[in-house]
């Protein structure tokens, strides 16, 4: 030991409390290095397992063509059922809006008649008035010997023809406006190709078929990313869609607190986000510690699909009745459901952990939905059967 560190020890620091303070030191990075050897051999072991699962179904579909086929087209077929149903569902939206235009217009229309008839009695009077008018100038006799009476009895009748045709052709737009000016519904129906109609068909197994959030290729994407076995199947037992403003944590608590091993899958803006315990969402204040927790991002604006798992003997989980899944102490805390406020936060890289983040010098705070505080606008929770 250098004379620095000496000076800078206690006067009864001895050589031996020296050496077994760094006998200490050694055991301790001794410890947390067989700690991180132990977690990365188990990821490795579980990735391993996965893939040796994809090539013996491949090899399965080697040896039975037939039942391959049969699963690939089984799978295809799904998918336009699936699509049928939604289609359905759009068609029906739009023909009740549809029909509740047409039902407006008629009583548009039916209150219009009662102009209609009223401006039909003051046509009729303005044509006798009319008739009247043509029967004077008719009658009209001029007078040589009193050209003033004369001129001044003209003046009169053209000044009220002016008053006449301007009363009448007012009338006139008012009638036709009235009449012709209603609504005009029509229908087309262009020919669209089956692409344009139930969106491209793919190979990608379809794992989350009730999810509104995912898209094609992130079934499988997502899968990868959590390093689920590819035979693992999920149940879709909590959704947002179409929510009241204001939330609904009551119904996420009454369906999903009794649930182990589910998985939340968010949507706010363009992200893609969530996370998996093990553990189920019961209790009031209670944290809870979980080796298999994790939160994902599948969806981010760095376009880098990411994992982190849960640091060992941290807090994976809390359960608070009045707020959503929160995972870690502040990881990701989904406070409330409302769609137009951000009440709910990230701040990744305390007890979820990634060195990602470190390396390449990205905001963990605001990774997941590319802000810090964020909004839920959809989420989905599985549980994994």
């Amino acid at each position: 030991m250098n004379n620095l560190l000496k000076r800078q020890l206690p006067d009864s620091f001895t050589e031996e409390d020296e050496e077994s303070l760094n006998a200490k030191r050694r055991a301790f990075y001794s410890s947390y290095n067989y700690t991180n050897i132990i977690t990365i051999k188990t990821r490795s072991e579980d990735k391993l397992t996965s893939l040796s699962a994809e090539i013996g179904k491949l090899k399965e579909s080697c040896h039975d063509p037939i039942t391959f086929f049969y699963e690939y087209f089984s799978g295809l077929r799904n998918q336009v059922d699936l699509r049928r149903e939604c289609l359905k569902l759009n068609i029906d939206d739009y023909s009740d809006q549809l029909i509740e235009n047409i039902n407006k217009c008629h009583s548009e229309c039916v209150a219009s008649s009662k102009n209609i008839k009223q401006l039909e009695e003051e046509l009729i009077k303005s044509e006798n008035e009319l008739n009247q008018f043509i029967s004077e100038i008719s009658s009209f006799a001029f007078d040589s010997d009193d050209n003033d009476d004369a001129s001044n009895k003209i003046r009169d009748l053209n000044i009220k023809a002016e008053q006449m045709h301007t009363k009448l052709r007012q009338q006139l737009k008012e009638y036709q406006h009235i009449v012709f000016n209603g609504k005009e519904f029509k229908f087309e129906f262009k020919e669209l190709k089956i692409e344009d109609l139930f969106g491209p068909f793919t190979s990608y197994k379809v794992i989350f078929a009730e999810s509104a959030i995912l898209q094609d290729r992130e079934h499988q994407e997502l899968i990868e990313l959590c390093e689920f076995n590819q035979d693992a199947k999920f149940k879709l037992v909590y959704k947002t869609y179409n929510r009241f403003p204001g939330g609904d944590i009551k119904d996420f608590h009454k369906i999903c607190d009794n649930l182990q091993n589910t998985l939340i899958i968010v949507k706010s803006n363009k992200a893609v986000f969530g996370g998996f315990t093990s553990l189920d969402w019961s209790g009031e204040n209670v944290s809870k510690q979980d080796a298999n927790a994790f939160i994902f991002s599948l969806r981010n604006k760095y376009n880098r699909p990411l994992k982190l798992s849960c640091s060992p003997g941290a807090v994976a989980i809390r359960c608070r009745p009045d707020c959503g899944p929160i995972f870690g102490l502040h990881d990701l805390m989904i406070n409330d459901l409302k769609q137009y406020e951000k009440n709910c936060s990230s701040f990744l890289n305390n007890n979820y952990k990634n060195e990602y983040f470190e390396l390449n010098k990205k905001n963990p705070h605001t990774f997941l939905s590319g802000f810090y505080k964020f909004c839920v606008h959809e989420m989905e929770v599985y549980q994994k059967c």
